[in-house]
């Protein structure tokens, strides 16, 4: 651990920086998320931000999701993508309903990143805002999300609401069971 710190913490070449960083993610992970994160406020290196929340995503514990949900609030555009990305990259649905409140965001970008997202994060209380949105902007992201919800009791949702809603939702809906 004190080897990857030091390279961390040499500063003069950044490729030395993140095989510390790497290295210390994978063998002590709770270690790695304040330099994380760290690059993640400065906003000097935004260019490192990717990177940063790639090597993120990996660490366990629900810290981590936690910290990556308050960062997404406050975080908009490109910021909120990488974050979604992340998080779904992560698949741990206890950030599933902070993901599915940007699902009608105004920017496109985070909209559609956040119904990929709900596609690896959400569940059968998802299921009517993705078959909406599928229906109604005639959206193949979340057609897609739609089909692959992974939480429990998805198939039962799916099932009973063939019978429920408008003609276009319902069609949504038998498509994905």
């Amino acid at each position: 651990v004190a080897v990857y710190k030091r390279l961390i913490s040499a500063g003069h070449n950044d490729n030395w920086k993140w095989a510390g960083l790497t290295g210390l993610a994978k063998c002590s992970p709770a270690d790695a998320m304040a330099p994380l994160t760290d690059i993640l406020d400065d906003l000097k290196v935004k260019k490192q931000h990717v990177r940063a929340l790639g090597l993120l995503a990996t660490l366990p514990g629900e810290k981590v999701t936690q910290v990556m949900i308050v960062r997404l609030a406050k975080s908009s555009g490109s910021g909120r993508v990488l974050l979604l990305n992340a998080l779904a990259q992560r698949g741990d649905q206890s950030a599933a309903d902070e993901v599915a409140i940007l699902l009608n965001d105004q920017d496109t970008d985070v909209k559609t990143a956040a119904i990929a997202a709900i596609g690896k994060l959400g569940g059968a209380t998802h299921i009517a805002a993705l078959a909406k949105i599928a229906a109604t902007d005639n959206n193949p992201t979340a057609r897609a999300s739609l089909a692959s919800l992974p939480g429990k009791n998805v198939n039962t949702a799916l099932i009973a609401g063939i019978s429920e809603g408008k003609p276009a939702i319902r069609a949504e809906i038998i498509a994905a069971a």
